[in-house]
């Protein structure tokens, strides 16, 4: 290699492992088009030299994210081909869609990857239903498989398929002794039998009464995240205890403008959780919510974004969570969770008595994010002395109640920002409070 003044360029007398290396950082580690096929083909584009060590750089060829139809399907099961091939014997990760119909029951790029199922390591397949089956030879040859994604084109896996019901669908993922990691998005947890009992984290589109017998069959679950649907029939529901699991996350449909989540929260007991968080809630959360926040004491992080709750629901939580560090609200409608109720309530003010208790909500709080659509202009005020009354102390309120200081604060307000309540936030960033003040503008409907 030379450049245009003849000599020989120093990048020439690079050893090859640094080169390796430097195409590995090139590409970088994202996972789409660009970092996984067009950044690893140019680097074979530039002489003969960088192409025999780019070829020879398996870790470069192990990203795919390919999407594929029947129109170019000669040329995409060439690129997998070529792509896996050249990988080695490295995990594979492997993002696989197929958005576009005709849809068939197989394709030479499904045809490829299940060739090479025994270095799946993380893969994503959003495929048709009726493709599936084109890796029915895999079962019991994923020996490195740990995070799996599958995901149908249409909501509740509901496609032309289900008017075939001699369509039976093998139990391809059945046996993959590593698998930790499970998501399905717009298909039944039912569709595939899965080893739910060695799965660390679930992410899935389901009925609740699915969510209900999914966490019974995972008892070893620690992170889940569920986007509740109305249930076309109802299960038995049985109590469900989970001792090792520390977040959930539930959020409504957008298939769906009512889904009842009681059930849920009624037939669940986690005593270690420590995330809880919920979004665009429509319905109301009644006792049975209250009940499992009695059963799980020890949450740390809280987000209601969009949720039903009022701002005295949310003044029953956060005396039923003493050692919540994170609280995070986004209201649903203008006024009905952040208003001055529940401001004056979070307010730390000195105890006028000298009894043990604490006359705190959440006392260990440090962290809180409010977005809000409250039209009452005083609000914004009432939520900055909030956060003062949180900031200035001095790590002791009174004599025996104890409090943590603030130490992040984001604020979304509608309203135009006055400039003393900007004052008094650059005043916090000064002392040293990681503090955000931001305007949205509501645009009307």
């Amino acid at each position: 290699m030379e450049n245009p003044t003849g000599r020989v360029s120093a990048v020439q007398h690079l050893p090859c492992e640094l080169l390796s290396e430097i195409f590995l950082h090139y590409a970088g580690g994202g996972v789409d088009t660009v970092s996984t096929i067009r950044m690893p083909l140019l680097t074979t584009q530039i002489c003969k030299e960088w192409r025999a060590i780019a070829i020879s750089t398996p870790n470069l060829w192990c990203r795919l994210f390919l999407s594929i139809n029947e129109r170019q399907a000669a040329s995409h099961s060439e690129l997998a081909g070529t792509f896996l091939a050249r990988s080695g014997s490295c995990p594979l990760t492997l993002y696989i869609f197929w958005k576009e119909p005709p849809y068939t029951s197989s394709h030479p790029v499904l045809d490829i990857i299940a060739q090479h199922s025994h270095h799946w390591y993380k893969v994503s397949l959003f495929l048709p239903k009726r493709a599936f089956p084109a890796f029915s030879a895999i079962k019991g040859c994923l020996p490195l498989l740990i995070e799996l994604s599958l995901q149908f084109p249409s909501p509740f896996g509901l496609t032309m398929d289900d008017f075939f019901p001699d369509l039976v669908l093998p139990e391809m993922f059945e046996s993959a002794p590593q698998l930790r990691c499970f998501e399905s998005i717009n298909l039944s947890p039912y569709v595939f039998r899965l080893p739910w009992a060695q799965l660390r984290r679930c992410i899935m589109s389901a009925a609740v009464d699915e969510c209900i017998d999914v966490l019974r069959r995972s008892p070893n679950l620690e992170e889940c995240r569920f986007t509740c649907h109305l249930s076309f029939y109802t299960r038995p529901l049985v109590m469900v205890q989970l001792s090792h699991l520390r977040s959930i996350s539930i959020m409504r449909s957008t298939w769906n403008s009512y889904v009842d989540v009681n059930h849920l929260f009624e037939y669940l007991t986690s005593p270690l959780l420590r995330s809880l968080e919920l979004y665009d809630l429509q319905s109301t959360l009644g006792p049975q919510f209250f009940s499992f926040l009695s059963r799980s004491p020890d949450i740390e992080r809280l987000g209601l974004r969009r949720t039903s709750l009022t701002d005295e629901d949310v003044i029953q939580c956060l005396r039923a969570l003493p050692s919540l560090i994170h609280l995070d609200i986004e209201e649903q409608r203008p006024g009905l969770t952040i208003n001055h109720n529940l401001m004056n309530q979070l307010t730390c003010r000195r105890p006028s008595s000298e009894d043990g208790e604490s006359p705190y909500l959440v006392p260990m709080l440090t962290s809180i994010r409010l977005r809000h659509d409250n039209h009452d202009t005083t609000i914004d005020q009432v939520i900055v002395d909030m956060i003062q009354s949180r900031w200035t102390l001095d790590g002791t309120a009174g004599s025996r109640a104890q409090v943590m200081r603030l130490q992040s604060v984001l604020f979304v307000t509608i309203h135009p920002i006055n400039p003393q309540i900007m004052s008094l936030v650059d005043d916090f960033k000064t002392e040293g409070l990681d503090i955000e003040m931001e305007r949205v503008i509501k645009l009307p409907r």
